[in-house]
């Protein structure tokens, strides 16, 4: 029988939960083009780079699907490496160690043990004489004399008591709230967005309600901000920027080729679905 590739199971997966692909598009706000050539395989109708991993990141998300499976398929489809948000379980990982040591010729195994034990044997014998050095250069120093004895103290002068000033009556005392609250008050973290750029567009972004940056941005580019409660952005083409906060990929801003804008708050880090406001 004919292996299954990615799209065929995303295909069987997406109808087995009676979903059209207009669904996902309206849900997701990702072309019906991009959907059509996920299911057939076409990876050069697809814009690449990290738009399609957040593409299946979405879809996974709409029909019920674990996202970081979904992503360990396509990259085996892809034949590109594993993210470090899908790491290798732990006894492959052992199993793929003991395979690379037992590649190698016991006769290296052997010279590198050996050149261990020449060099820890060499250092405990320079450790060794070099206490035996410092030893008999201190049975060999002269005696010093020993310092002659301080001058006796002056006697002890009274201190003068100097009365505490009593406290304003008219002034209020701070109330311990104020006082608590003082104590605990504590500057916000910060928390980052990254714009990713798969075509030219124009962008604008707002940092807890401040301008950062307003003007053009080529395919290709990366753009870093921090904020300490909200990010605004908008964008001309909705489909040319990915977001990411803190690592994680967000919706896309609108249908792609279309303006759109969205609102990110500090309750979207951490977040399944992210957060479009």
């Amino acid at each position: 029988m004919p292996t299954r590739t990615f799209g065929d199971r995303l295909k069987r997966e997406r109808e087995l939960r009676d979903v059209s692909l207009e669904e996902i598009t309206k849900a997701t706000k990702i072309k019906i083009e991009y959907l059509q050539a996920l299911e057939s395989d076409d990876w050069d109708h697809l814009p690449g780079r990290g738009f399609n991993r957040g593409y299946i990141r979405s879809i996974a998300r709409y029909l019920g699907m674990d996202e970081e499976n979904l992503l360990a398929e396509y990259s085996m489809a892809r034949a590109e490496p594993e993210r470090a948000e899908t790491p290798a379980p732990r006894a492959a990982v052992v199993e793929k160690a003991r395979q690379n040591w037992r590649r190698i010729p016991t006769r290296q195994v052997v010279a590198v043990i050996a050149a261990g034990l020449l060099l820890a044997g060499g250092w405990f014998a320079a450790r060794k004489i070099a206490t035996a050095l410092r030893s008999s250069s201190t049975h060999a120093a002269p005696r010093v004399a020993p310092p002659p004895p301080p001058p006796p103290a002056p006697p002890p002068v009274e201190a003068s008591i100097v009365p505490m000033p009593k406290p304003d009556p008219d002034t209020p005392a701070p109330e311990k709230s104020d006082l608590n609250n003082a104590t605990a008050a504590t500057p916000p973290a910060y928390f980052e967005m990254k714009v990713e750029a798969g075509k030219p567009a124009h962008i604008r972004v707002y940092s807890d309600h401040h301008l950062l940056y307003t003007g053009h941005i080529s395919a290709g580019d990366t753009k870093r901000y921090r904020a300490r409660n909200t990010f605004e952005i908008s964008s001309s083409d909705s489909g040319a920027v990915l977001i990411e906060l803190e690592g994680q990929t967000m919706p896309p801003l609108g249908p792609s080729g279309q303006p759109g804008r969205a609102t990110f708050t500090r309750r979207d880090v951490g977040t399944a679905a992210g957060g479009v406001h």
